[in-house]
């Protein structure tokens, strides 16, 4: 998993992999951490490198959203592969977050 400044007001981690109840819960400590140690930042959640998602990994992304709620922050996705779009589509997490078709800025190198 990697993370990178993007500026002043945005973050970009970047998963990989397969999003399944293991790595969620990795991804879900990492994301927590990061909303309490930039608080004014925006994150954006790259899924560019992830293989799978299953319902574990849908609810991390649900716990992430309603971790920034309630600090006050905006989360949005970017480089989402088709076959989890459809997922995201089909869990109606689409409507949720904002989905933006390539990750801003340049994309740091794979773990």
């Amino acid at each position: 998993m990697q993370f990178v400044v993007l500026s002043s007001t945005k973050m970009l981690l970047c998963p990989s992999g397969h999003l399944d109840a293991s790595y969620g819960l990795e991804l879900e400590r990492r994301l927590g951490s990061l909303v309490m140690s930039h608080p004014d930042r925006q994150l954006i959640l790259s899924l560019e490198a992830v293989e799978s998602i299953d319902s574990a990994g849908l609810m991390t992304l649900v716990s992430a959203f309603r971790l920034a709620q309630r600090s006050s922050l905006a989360i949005q996705l970017c480089a989402v592969p088709p076959e989890l779009k459809i997922v995201l589509e089909l869990s109606q997490l689409d409507r949720v977050f904002p989905i933006h078709e390539q990750a801003p800025g340049p994309m740091p190198m794979a773990a």
